[in-house]
């Protein structure tokens, strides 16, 4: 029985009410920092022991990409070139190793445990084994470091973690500039990543989202079962390419702040996901998605548990309200790691301003660049062949792993590339570098190959000598012409190995 005065509050409006009345952009929710904080635990983990598969074909001065590369391709001059662990020694036993403790660390990060010493040390040895070989590295890897990077500064150990035990709970929101700079951080990767996107192929003719999925280096057979639907995919690239360059004003909305940013990751997820389905881009998708996690908002916990809590009417120290002279010192650090994010993305004309803030941003490894399939996907489109001479003649197709040297297409591409950093590896030869610096990025490849057939296998089946050869046919949106081009990519000569 209601009491006179007493108002009816229906269930869903008391929805409307959590998401309402909400201008409070720079808020993030403690919570949601920690269920991403187990996210990326979780992914760090197993990224690490998947590495310890390919520590000698990547990682090791006796693979593809030996640390004489690192100094040939100036890479010297990032600082990181003289505190990396990874370039300590090229000996794989000690690249194991490392791999073995960083796995251990995103077991202790996944767990919560020393959250605030784990997360630098993670982070650190993030950033050193992707500068080791940025060749197996995707846009994933980056938002991945770039992101942990500013969680060394937000307090994503609280919750669900071995810390938390024990502690009376504080604040359930955080405000602070560190927590803006994770947010732009986010919102710039989509941002920049739309209007990148240029080409007709993305603005005009829609076909952009037809181009990727005809590469069948990444697609699946969900992505292949895709192409049957032209329509439908002309529509999602103008869906998507608008939905990056417009998205940020849902994330920074003023005005139902809550909502609208509750709207914006649920369809970035689904954009995600739906990714993830149609091609193999081993843990891309699921690192934008544990990404977007950290910034649900309040409302979205009062959802889920049915009420608010007293802990989500405070915030917790803010730097925001400290005195107005400590103030400018405070938010010194910040403001400057999220003029160098922006200096990175944005072609800032005067050097005097963009080279000290990107000379910051490489101290703290933010280099980046979101120009993915852009202006316009690649219209490359085929498949490897290494043409292999035993010591007895015989003409074999190492790609293939030895089978009979066949011209054809195999029915599925996918698999045989070994993994996403195998893929990774291959589109950045093949669609970048390759043509223009061969040798450079083909030669120690090449050796590699020689040593470990030749080590696998005994003489009277030695690999004398062999090439490689990419057939270059055209894509699904360009049959004119169904002739297929045979590129030659390099040859090598095995016996010394």
């Amino acid at each position: 029985m209601m009491e006179k005065g007493e108002s009816l509050v229906l269930p869903n409006q008391q929805v409307v009410g959590m998401f309402a009345d909400k201008h409070q952009i720079a808020h993030l929710d403690i919570r949601s920092l920690s269920v991403m904080r187990l996210c990326f635990g979780a992914i760090y983990l197993w990224t690490n022991l998947e590495r310890l598969t390919r520590v000698t074909a990547h990682y090791s001065d006796r693979g593809i990409w030996p640390r004489s590369k690192i100094a040939e391709a100036s890479l010297l001059y990032n600082p990181w070139a003289f505190i990396s662990p990874h370039l300590f020694s090229g000996n794989w036993l000690l690249e194991f190793a490392l791999f073995l403790v960083s796995a251990l660390i995103g077991l202790f990060l996944f767990l919560g445990f020393k959250t605030k010493w784990v997360t630098p040390i993670c982070w650190f040895l993030e950033c050193s084994a992707q500068m080791r070989n940025p060749l197996v590295t995707s846009a994933g890897d980056a938002a991945f470091r770039l992101v942990l990077f500013w969680t060394m500064f937000l307090p994503w150990g609280d919750r669900f973690s071995v810390d938390s035990r024990g502690q009376k709970p504080g604040p359930n929101t955080l405000k602070s500039w560190w927590g803006v700079g994770y947010m732009v951080q986010v919102t710039a990767i989509y941002f920049f990543a739309g209007w990148a996107k240029t080409g007709p192929e993305w603005t005009r003719d829609g076909t952009a989202a037809s181009l990727v999925l005809s590469h069948e280096l990444f697609t699946t057979s969900f992505g292949s079962t895709l192409l049957q639907f032209p329509r439908f995919l002309e529509i999602s690239a103008y869906v998507t390419v608008w939905f990056e360059r417009l998205v940020v004003l849902f994330f920074w909305s003023p005005w139902w702040t809550d909502l609208t940013r509750s709207t914006a990751i649920i369809s970035a997820m689904i954009l995600h996901v739906g990714m993830g389905l149609s091609m193999h881009l081993g843990a891309l998708p699921w690192i934008f998605v544990s990404a977007l996690i950290g910034l649900v908002p309040a409302a979205v916990w009062q959802l889920i548990l049915g009420s608010s809590s007293d802990l989500d009417c405070l915030e917790s120290s803010s730097l925001f309200r400290i005195p107005l002279p400590k103030l400018y010192l405070s938010a010194l650090a910040p403001a400057l790691l999220i003029g160098s994010t922006l200096a990175y993305n944005i072609a800032v004309p005067l050097r005097i301003i963009r080279d000290p803030l990107r000379l910051v941003g490489k101290w703290a490894d933010l280099k980046q660049s979101w120009v993915m399939y852009a202006p316009s996907p690649t219209n490359r489109n085929g498949w490897f062949v290494f043409p292999g001479t035993l010591s007895d003649g015989r003409k074999i197709d190492l790609f293939q792993g030895g089978t009979a040297l066949s011209w054809e297409k195999p029915k599925s591409l996918s698999p045989v590339y070994r993994g996403a950093a195998w893929s990774n590896y291959f589109e950045h030869t093949v669609y970048w570098h390759a043509e223009r610096e061969p040798q450079k990025y083909y030669q120690d490849f090449a050796k590699y190959i020689c040593r470990t057939w030749n080590r696998d296998h005994p003489d009277g089946m030695r690999l004398s000598s062999l090439e490689f050869v990419y057939v270059l046919t055209p894509t699904s949106s360009e049959r004119r012409s169904s002739e297929k081009q045979i590129l030659s990519l390099w040859k090598q000569d095995c016996g010394s190995e």
